[in-house]
């Protein structure tokens, strides 16, 4: 049997080669954050729609700014507060009481803050410098009709809904969030909750994987319980895998061992196999197949390469999978602050950490799998490197998933 061995640059390649038919819903504002926003998102109208104060104080004529003497005895000609309309225009020699939020009368250059004012009966003057359009949002200064808010394909965070609202608009068109049905295998493995038995250990992958998808904008669903070494068992999971989900996972299985029966089983169905394994370490068996539609990754039954290869392979494929404009990881360079315990011939994938300092970052790479990291990254060691001032790159992973 040949093995077809890429690089992860080319796996991902060869995954989007999987048909992408992402299925869009109309949802509210409020319930579509972290959603992928299947239209670009064009503002209607502008906003503020009027000129409007930013403080309490008093809405001033353009001939009665910027003067090199204080304006004595402005006449105050009216009250504005917040939601109430300006009917009376403004001329020079007045000026109106404005609240914070209030459309300005026409003819308003400026806004002059209340606590510069000195208050005499129905007037006021005032001695400092009012520059043209101070403490005044004009027409359009936040959003201009036409402005394009949001991008398809964009993730929706809190501050981009916060700006579709201004304009008016209460449902936005989303991709649905693609379902990924997640198969873990190996008789070994018993449930959480459940007795352990002897030579037994538990089945953390179906929590790991399920999370991560959850995390990454996706809708988990697993088998009950783990697959054993059962050809039959398994082929008739993954048959129902790939009919539920256009994304399966298959935690183990992965190596050449007479109980490793994941291949085998996705041969039997026909499969068609995109690579065998990968040019790094660690899970370099990792593989991908397409089935019916499906991507279906092979992934390592080792919690932490698990976690690797997600983020490393995974993630991208399955944010394209989602309909992201921008799906590939971000990654930056930087060099080693000490030796790895150990170099390797072939390209390594780690777990790390980012730290933060007035001098700058440094990033601490983990040989195994950590809690409690406030900025994890996933770390690219290139073929024979490890040493201090060794170059290396790396990507931030939990928040851009």
């Amino acid at each position: 049997m040949s093995k077809l061995n890429v690089d992860l640059e080319t796996a991902i390649k060869l995954c989007l080669q999987a048909d992408r038919i992402p299925e869009i819903k109309y949802i509210t504002l409020e319930t579509a954050v972290d959603y992928i926003v299947a239209e670009d998102i064009i503002a209607g109208i502008n906003m503020p729609g009027f000129a409007r104060s930013l403080v309490d104080g008093y809405a001033l004529h353009r001939d009665n700014i910027n003067l090199n003497s204080p304006i004595q005895k402005l006449r105050i000609s009216g009250e504005i507060a917040a939601g109430q309309p300006a009917t009376v225009p403004l001329s020079p020699g007045i000026c109106f009481r404005v609240m914070t939020g209030a459309q300005v009368p026409d003819g308003t250059a400026a806004v002059l803050k209340q606590e510069l004012a000195v208050l005499q009966q129905n007037y006021i003057s005032y001695t400092d410098y009012v520059k043209d359009n101070e403490n005044l949002q004009l027409i359009g200064d936040v959003i201009t009709a036409g402005d394009k808010i949001a991008f398809a394909g964009s993730r929706l965070n809190p501050e981009t809904l916060e700006q579709i609202a201004c304009t008016g608009i209460s449902h936005v068109p989303v991709f649905k969030k693609p379902r990924v049905y997640i198969i873990v295998t190996g008789t070994e493995l018993d449930q959480p909750g459940q007795p352990l038995r002897t030579g037994h250990i538990y089945n953390s992958n179906r929590t790991l994987f399920s999370t991560l998808v959850s995390k990454a904008g996706g809708q988990p669903e697993s088998s009950e319980l783990a697959i054993g070494d059962d050809l039959p068992a398994l082929m008739q999971e993954i048959k129902t895998a790939v009919h539920k989900a256009p994304l399966v996972i298959i935690s183990g299985g992965t190596s050449d061992g007479q109980y490793d029966i994941v291949p085998n089983a996705l041969e039997k169905l026909g499969a068609r196999f995109l690579f065998r394994e990968l040019d790094l370490r660690p899970a370099h068996r990792t593989s991908a197949a397409i089935l019916d539609g499906s991507i279906v990754f092979n992934v390592t039954g080792n919690p932490f390469g698990g976690v690797i290869m997600f983020y490393a392979l995974i993630s991208p494929v399955f944010k394209w999978l989602q309909g992201m404009r921008n799906y590939a990881n971000s990654w930056f360079d930087f060099y080693l602050e000490n030796d790895l315990p150990r170099i390797i011939k072939v390209r390594r994938l780690m777990l790390g950490e980012l730290t933060l300092s007035n001098n700058g970052f440094s990033i601490i790479p983990h040989t195994k799998m950590k809690t409690d990291i406030n900025l994890p990254v996933l770390l690219d060691i290139p073929a024979g490197h490890g040493r201090v001032g060794d170059q290396a790159r790396a990507t931030l992973i939990h928040l851009t998933v």
